[in-house]
């Protein structure tokens, strides 16, 4: 009887385990707007290591993005994102190289606008 009980707390306690342990975060989607235009990006993966941004503005708009750590300096390469079609823009592959709190800086030119710069802060685990 000792044994069924031991087996059963065993088993109850793995259960209460697995329910409260910490999923890895999905996608962050965070929202900005420009004078002219608004602007949505997924980041797919917000932790340590590399990710792809999906960026969802005007159509034919221009985009520099760069993701920024400004408590140490680090910053990853402006890239200009590619066009997927109908205001849908990606950056692939953007090196998040530390945790903590970035900002992803996008450079926003709407088709016959000017240029608008964005700030998005974020934080990225591990």
């Amino acid at each position: 009887m000792k044994a069924l009980l031991a087996a059963a707390g065993v088993v109850v306690l793995g259960v209460i385990g697995w329910l409260v342990w910490p999923a890895a975060p999905g996608p962050l989607v965070l929202h900005a707007s420009t004078r002219v235009s608004a602007v949505t990006v997924t980041i797919a993966r917000p932790r340590l290591g590399t990710t792809d941004l999906d960026i969802s503005t005007s159509p034919g708009a221009f985009i520099l993005a760069q993701g920024v750590m400004p408590l140490i300096g680090y910053a990853t390469p402006e890239v200009a994102a590619t066009a997927a079609g109908g205001g849908r823009y990606t950056v692939a592959a953007v090196h998040l190289m530390t945790t903590g709190p970035w900002e992803l800086r996008l450079a926003v030119t709407p088709r016959g606008g000017t240029r608008e710069d964005l700030v998005l802060p974020f934080d990225v685990t591990g």
